[in-house]
Formats: structure tokens, C-alpha cells, sequence
């Protein structure tokens, strides 16, 4: 359950959904930490984040020891398996932040100027749609998701570059051309780089492995990413509705009164620098700081 750091909501989630576990969004605690210490701080937050292991974050967070030990305070004090990829007690597929959310909201944009019935009826349309197409949906393969199989094919060709020297079956260390390695046990699943762990999926160090002592990549992928499973999950059929079939059993229900406030409402989120003010990007140059009216990049004759 990714959500901000709302107090009561961590509690009623534990309520509902015992056996859940509760992440922060890493978007949230970026804007908290740009808010108090800057948008360099903000950069600097996100490679803690996005650490794969406890080494590479502390080592993120010795690096921004150093430029600032408030801001490394600030980060270090947030428990780790609330938010840090490395101790997430569970794999979340690449999710740390809510964003999932916001492009739900942006691909309903168009429905928000609609009555709360016909709000109703666009969502159940969409997501009706979307169900029976996602069914019908033909893969290039007869066992995993195109999906997955798109994985797979970016990590054989990080694969390709990799010298493996293998220790056992299905186990290996994997030596990057930059110097660092990973060990990688087919048999677990596991490889030290955390990216198998959490995708369910062979990251790009065991698919070398899969190369190098001639295994199928693909018998290492989750069932999750079957096509089975995938076809299972959108066999529900969903029942067109009409307006007209809907009683009105709630006539006394209105929409709530709201006060309009001043100005043209906002729709998408505006981004701001460290010092608070709107970042503003030219349409022109594609340089920060200014817009295409005062853009010097512009040839004028």
C-alpha cells in the first residue's frame, strides 16, 4: 500500500490489510526533502532510494554526508523498510512512488467535467473495454506476457557485454565491464543486484548465466508473467450499463456544494525549483529559467 506519511492512514491500512505493508511514496519524501533542504538534496535523495543492496545505500548516504549531514539526518531517521528499495520487505515491482495513480487520474481527465452518473458510467465503460481487450489480446509467445518477454530481450542485450565464471549449476558470478560483479543462483532466484528478487523476472546478470550454461531464461520467469494467469485475470465479463437502466433509488442525494475559488482551476502539477518558484521550461530551446517570448536562442531577423 504506497501512500504519503498520513498518520491515520498508515493505521487504518494495518486495520483493514493486516497482512499488507505499508511504503511511503518516494515522490512525497522527495518534495518534503527539496522543500526543506533544496533541489540538490532532492537528486541526491533518489540514489538512496533507488539502491538496490545496503551497500550502494549507504554509500548514498555517506555521499550526501558529505555535501550536508542535516539532509542525510533527515533521510537516514525515516525507517528504511518504509520506503528504501533495498529493505522493502516485499517486492513492488519497480513501484516506489504513487505516480500509478496520477496517470490513472490524467487517462480520466476528460471525465472530470462530467455528472457524478456520467462520471459513473465513462469509468465502467473504459475499464469494460479495457478488460475485453486486454483478453482478446494476442502474444508473440505461447508461455509469457509480451511484457515480459520485452524485459528479457533488454536484459540479453545488457547480458551480451557480461564474462561469467561459474561456480555450479545455475550458480555464477557475473563480472560487469565496470568492474563491479554479481552472484547469481538460478536455483533461489536470487542475484545480489536485487533486480530478480524484484521483478519475479531474470535480470540482465542472470540471463547471462542462462547464456553461458545454455538454460531457457524463460523457465526462470514467475508464473505471474504467464499467459495463463494473464488470460485468467481479465476473463471477468463485464456487463454494459445504460443510464436508463439505473434506479434512482437515492433522489434526495446532491452533489456537494463547493466555493469556487479565484482563478483558472489547476488540472496538472506544477513543478518548482529550490526556492519555491515555478519552473518554467522554453518551448523553444528547451532550456529552463525562461519561456519562448524571451527565449535568446530565437533567430530574429
Amino acid at each position: 500500500m504506497i501512500s504519503d506519511r498520513d498518520k491515520g492512514l498508515q493505521s487504518a491500512v494495518l486495520e483493514v490489510f493486516p497482512n499488507a505493508h505499508p511504503s511511503h511514496c518516494c515522490q512525497h519524501l522527495a518534495d518534503n526533502v527539496q522543500k526543506h533542504f533544496g533541489l540538490p538534496a532532492r537528486n541526491s535523495f533518489w540514489k538512496a532510494a533507488y539502491a538496490w543492496n545496503e551497500y550502494d545505500f549507504m554509500k548514498a548516504i555517506s555521499t550526501i554526508r558529505e555535501v550536508s549531514v542535516p539532509v542525510a539526518e533527515y533521510i537516514n531517521n525515516i525507517p528504511h523498510k518504509t520506503w528504501a528499495q533495498y529493505a522493502f520487505p516485499a517486492p513492488r515491482f519497480g513501484h516506489i512512488t504513487s505516480n500509478i495513480v496520477e496517470s490513472i487520474n490524467s487517462a480520466w481527465d476528460d471525465y472530470c467535467s462530467l455528472s457524478i452518473l456520467g462520471l459513473f458510467l465513462a469509468i465502467w465503460t473504459k475499464v469494460m473495454t479495457t478488460v475485453h481487450n486486454r483478453h482478446i489480446q494476442a502474444h508473440s509467445s505461447s508461455r509469457i506476457t509480451d511484457y515480459a518477454q520485452s524485459l528479457l530481450d533488454k536484459n540479453y542485450q545488457q547480458a551480451r557485454r557480461y564474462r561469467v565464471k561459474s561456480a555450479d549449476n545455475g550458480l555464477a558470478q557475473v563480472f560487469i565491464p565496470n568492474g563491479a560483479s554479481h552472484v547469481v543462483d538460478l536455483k533461489k532466484r536470487t542475484c545480489t543486484c536485487g533486480v530478480f528478487q524484484e521483478y519475479y523476472l531474470p535480470c540482465d546478470h542472470a540471463v547471462a548465466v542462462c547464456l553461458q550454461q545454455a538454460y531457457n531464461p524463460c523457465d526462470y520467469v514467475d508464473e505471474f508473467y504467464s499467459i495463463n494467469h494473464y488470460y485468467a485475470t481479465y476473463s471477468m465479463v463485464m456487463q454494459p450499463v445504460r443510464d436508463e437502466d439505473l434506479v434512482d433509488e437515492y433522489s434526495d442525494c446532491e452533489a456537494p456544494e463547493l466555493v469556487k475559488q479565484r482563478g483558472r482551476p489547476k488540472k496538472r502539477r506544477l513543478r518548482r525549483d529550490e526556492n519555491g518558484s515555478r519552473m518554467v521550461t522554453c518551448s523553444h530551446c528547451k532550456e529552463e529559467g525562461h519561456n519562448r517570448r524571451s527565449c535568446r536562442n530565437i533567430f530574429r531577423s
